[in-house]
């Protein structure tokens, strides 16, 4: 089931796995297992983002006016589900210009805190990252790479969209950029290591506070509706290249520009 590193899902087993989160089965499976993300706290009348601080390789939904289209969707799905279910305390809706892919996950919170800010490395650890990406061969493609992504998932404590691959090419583009990427001498020798396998999602929403069973029942109930419905629906996510990006909390993702990315 895992492919030679031990840590990546083979293109097969990433594939099943998507489609067995989507269906009826694992959403009900997943509800079971759903807890508070404790990101997000509703403060006087409005959310308040709790501090986690760290960088990310990403793609940003926005990053390309051929997503205009997925981003439609996203937001409609997201505002009909949480309309749908009314209860605006217990699920935290994330902004639109948040939606992103996560290619590779570098450093956050404790981790961050110790492996970079209290070397002294806050100033430098962009660069040091984003030096990288010159080192990675490039992959010759003639057509950006895209996934398609096929319905709403749970995932601990939190919601999304998943994608899969309709080409195992693709598929191998985002490994081939990770396995290089978490080999880097550099960045292991800072602290950095892969600890997850590359799931494609977008998060929609935070879960934040314990759901009573009416509330978790439904949750499934409308999750699985709107999956059916964009089984009737080809949605794809155009993903041209990777950026690191920084964040104070996990609704804020902040760009350094003259940084250079990775076309993917």
């Amino acid at each position: 089931m895992l492919a030679a590193n031990d840590m990546e899902l083979t293109f097969a087993a990433y594939q099943a796995r998507q489609l067995h989160e989507i269906s009826p089965a694992g959403v009900a499976a997943r509800a079971a297992k759903l807890r508070p993300a404790e990101q997000f706290r509703y403060q006087d009348g409005s959310w308040v983002p709790n501090p986690y601080v760290g960088h990310a390789v990403v793609t940003m939904v926005a990053s390309t006016p051929a997503n205009d289209p997925l981003i439609h969707t996203l937001t409609s799905v997201q505002s009909g589900l949480l309309e749908r279910l009314a209860a605006p305390r217990t699920f935290y809706p994330l902004p639109a210009a948040s939606f992103h892919q996560t290619i590779a996950n570098t450093l956050s919170a404790e981790k961050h805190q110790s492996l970079v800010v209290d070397r002294g490395l806050a100033a430098e650890f962009p660069a040091i990252v984003t030096q990288t990406f010159s080192d990675i061969p490039a992959w010759a493609a003639s057509e950006t790479l895209t996934m398609r992504m096929v319905g709403l998932s749970l995932f601990g404590t939190a919601l999304g969209l998943l994608g899969i691959f309709d080409r195992e090419e693709n598929f191998h583009r985002v490994l081939h950029f990770r396995d290089h990427f978490y080999g880097d001498a550099r960045l292991a020798e800072i602290g950095l290591r892969r600890t997850r396998p590359f799931i494609g999602h977008i998060t929609l929403a935070y879960i934040e506070r314990e759901l009573d069973e009416v509330t978790r029942d439904r949750l499934v109930d409308h999750v699985i509706s709107i999956n059916r419905e964009l089984a009737l629906h080809e949605l794809h996510f155009h993903l041209p290249s990777a950026e690191l990006r920084g964040y104070r909390h996990l609704a804020e993702f902040t760009p350094f520009p003259g940084l250079p990315q990775f076309r993917l």
